[in-house]
């Protein structure tokens, strides 16, 4: 996957086929923090793609796996992207409100 990323900051176009080839490994294996990284990558090129429902399917399910996880900076990253897409698809606005209040209110882990 850092392959992927690599090659996006070199300008080179992005296909969101290693992150899903990576998905059926790491489900297999049950690795829930490389399932997070994988679909926060999924998530991260539909947004360039301006796939906007695949961005939002992606980064749930990126999220769902960094709360099982325990991956702070993944969570957050899935809800910030949860956050634009709320912005441009209003109809979900006041769900991802209460997604990001109720996350923001629990005490962070020791």
């Amino acid at each position: 996957m850092s392959r992927a990323s690599v090659a996006f900051f070199a300008g080179e176009p992005l296909d969101a086929g290693v992150a899903q080839d990576a998905i059926a490994v790491l489900e297999r294996s049950g690795d829930m923090a490389g399932l997070a990284r994988a679909w926060n990558l999924v998530a991260f090129v539909a947004g360039n793609a301006g796939d906007l429902h695949r961005v939002a399917e992606a980064a749930d399910k990126a999220l769902e796996y960094a709360r099982w996880a325990g991956d702070k900076g993944i969570e957050g990253r899935a809800l910030s992207r949860l956050g634009n897409h709320s912005y441009s698809v209003p109809s979900t606005q006041a769900r991802r409100c209460r997604e990001v209040s109720d996350c923001s209110s629990r005490p962070a882990a020791t």
